[in-house]
């Protein structure tokens, strides 16, 4: 007998396969161990013959069997980590139940490095892909696209190139109503100078085609959840363009892998009709974050596009745009600054100039390399504090001129290692004047973003009784705190989360000399009649810590310095009954070199001001001892 067996069974000869004369045998067929190539593949493993579903919900998968198509394997917009394979893919054909911006995922709903692509029509795609992602969550994938109800998508569902397939479960639904400047040709006009605009692009849809790549776009050069804006100039002078997660830590944001692209338009004098655009200009650092740029000529129309780089691999969030006048790569294009302010600036973005780099006597070895420049102007006569103390970890130099001349004036004050290898300055200003600020690294040492932060003090301040600095504010203005106040009660510059008596917060600020061991902290701002508490720690959280109706910064060993008593919403530590100076309490002996950490905190007892606490705290400060 010569009959063949099906390929899926193998024979296993327990004495014999036949019976002959008196010998016995008997035949078993075993099956053989599964195999994905030895099962059919799933009825949706080609295009043309998708699986058919509608609605929000989620939808099985299982791609073990699948085979991989010749269909979506080479979309721009699919190229991840060196690859635009779809790899034992399945397809959908999917109706939408809505108009409006439409999340597909996988996170968290299968063990496979899924990829997905989404296309406009059913059936086999005609056009390129309009969305497409790889690990949003991962390995697993989140993309976003925009969608008509009624309309049919059809979708793409596999594996990353060379992963294997497996099960899930897709989920498909709402994302939220895209913001009116979602559309290339539906641009927000914005202000030909912006100071931290709120740019939100949480329910924008992707669509990359729409504008001309940007090589310095980690990726293929493109942005995803992409929001627009129209902006005019009017003069023919260098703009800098930031984004504010060039920052240390900046405020509030949660854009992933922000970038930026500007256009310049066929239109040269309304924002009206600027489309389409051409000629893109964009950053080279900082996932180009940041760049600067001179128009050819005045009032003219360019197009600003503003989203997650498409290797970032997720979508959507929110970013703070800032336009000035002026590049602070140059003392000739200096950016500009007024009173108290912080400003951030990546050394990756600057170069070292001429100017600036022969100050006698102000460090060792001389020189300032990648050095930025400012032309601050004073808002009241009095001392001026610049420091970068706390706000990098950059080896850092500032030397400060008179004037705004290039070559700079004369010079009124510089610095190395005030603090570490951070540098700050003291120096006196009269209301109105301008002073030019230069902000570098110490020559060959390490790369990266440096803050650095101008105070205007109180006139009752001195340069030598100065006795730390102060930091951790919660006005939302301070780049190192991330940790919002609980319910928006924003103090005032410099000062804690605003309180129910007073919108501008408490404050603590220190006199003495830390080296004379007479240093004094003094809280101001909060409850007229009641107690507060100094408290110190060793350590800083500088991103900040939700504490009561405020935001605190210090933490480690906690010490309760000691319970006072307000008086018309003040309070000092030591006062002139005590007996123990602010280091022996602290813990911290003159000249030890360890750092403290100081704030007050206090009753706020208007329970309904910032529910359920009702305690706050001050702004922190910090003395190295």
């Amino acid at each position: 007998m010569n009959s063949k067996l099906p390929c899926q069974f193998s024979i296993v000869l327990m004495l014999a396969s036949v019976v002959y004369g008196r010998t016995t045998a008997t035949v078993v067929l075993q099956p053989t161990p599964s195999a994905s190539f030895l099962l059919p593949p799933p009825p949706e493993d080609d295009c043309s013959t998708a699986a058919s579903i509608s609605g929000f919900g989620a939808f099985a998968f299982d791609t073990t069997a699948a085979t991989t198509g010749t269909q979506g394997q080479v979309e721009a917009t699919c190229l991840f980590a060196g690859s635009t394979a779809i790899e034992q893919d399945v397809w959908f054909s999917w109706v939408a139940p809505v108009t409006g911006s439409i999340k597909v995922e996988t996170c968290g709903s299968t063990a496979i490095n899924s990829k997905i692509a989404v296309y406009a029509g059913g059936g086999c795609p005609v056009g390129s892909a309009i969305s497409c992602n790889d690990d949003a969550c991962g390995l697993q994938t989140s993309t976003t696209f925009p969608a008509t109800a009624g309309s049919v998508y059809s979708i793409q569902l596999g594996s990353f190139q060379g992963s294997g397939g497996g099960p899930g479960v897709i989920v498909i639904g709402p994302v939220g109503v895209p913001p009116a400047n979602d559309v290339m040709c539906s641009p927000e006009s914005i202000n030909e100078l912006e100071d931290q605009k709120v740019v939100d692009s949480s329910n924008a849809t992707g669509n990359p085609l729409e504008g001309a790549a940007c090589s310095s776009i980690p990726g293929n050069g493109q942005l995803q959840t992409d929001v627009w804006y129209c902006w005019t100039n009017s003069e023919s002078t260098a703009y800098h363009f930031t984004l504010s997660q060039c920052s240390s830590n900046p405020p509030a944001d949660t854009m992933p892998s922000p970038g930026m692209i500007l256009y310049s338009t066929n239109a040269l004098s309304t924002c009206g009709a600027p489309c389409p655009p051409v000629s893109p200009v964009c950053g080279t650092a900082c996932s180009a974050t940041e760049f600067c740029f001179t128009p050819p000529g005045p009032n003219q129309v360019f197009l600003l596009r503003i989203g997650s780089a498409t290797s970032s691999g997720t979508f959507g969030g929110v970013v703070h745009l800032t336009i000035e006048k002026g590049c602070p790569d140059e003392c000739q294009t200096k950016g500009k600054m007024t009173g108290t302010n912080f400003k951030t600036f990546d050394t990756g973005e600057t170069t070292t100039g001429t100017d600036g780099q022969n100050n006698s006597g102000c460090y060792a070895p001389p020189g300032m390399d990648d050095d930025a420049w400012y032309d601050w102007q004073a808002t009241q006569s009095g001392l001026v504090l610049v420091t970068t103390c706390g706000y990098t970890t950059v080896d850092t130099r500032i030397a400060v001129y008179a004037g705004v001349a290039c070559p700079p004036g004369a010079l009124v004050a510089c610095d190395d290692n005030a603090c570490g290898a951070q540098a700050e300055v003291c120096f006196p200003a009269t209301a109105g004047s301008h002073y030019t600020i230069q902000v570098g690294k110490t020559p060959a040492t390490a790369d990266g973003s440096i803050t650095f932060h101008v105070v205007e003090l109180q006139p009752t301040t001195t340069c030598t009784t100065i006795a730390g600095r102060g930091y951790c504010a919660g006005d939302g203005v301070d780049p190192n705190v991330i940790t919002l106040c609980p319910c928006g009660n924003f103090g005032a510059v410099g000062n804690g989360c605003a309180n129910s008596f007073n919108p501008s917060g408490a404050h603590l600020a220190a006199s003495g000399v830390s080296a004379l061991d007479n240093v004094v902290l003094s809280g101001s701002g909060m409850n007229a009649v009641g107690t507060c508490i100094f408290l110190k720690g060793s350590t800083d959280v500088s991103a900040g810590l939700l504490f009561g109706d405020g935001v605190r910064c210090l933490s480690g060993a906690l010490i309760r310095l000691r319970t006072s008593a307000t008086s018309g919403g003040g309070a000092v530590f030591p006062d002139a009954v005590d007996t123990v100076t602010l280091s022996a309490r602290s813990g911290t002996p003159v000249g030890s070199g360890l750092s403290a950490y100081y704030a007050v905190y206090y009753r706020n007892a208007a329970a309904g001001f910032c529910p359920p606490a009702t305690f706050n705290v001050s702004n922190g400060w910090e003395i190295i001892w």
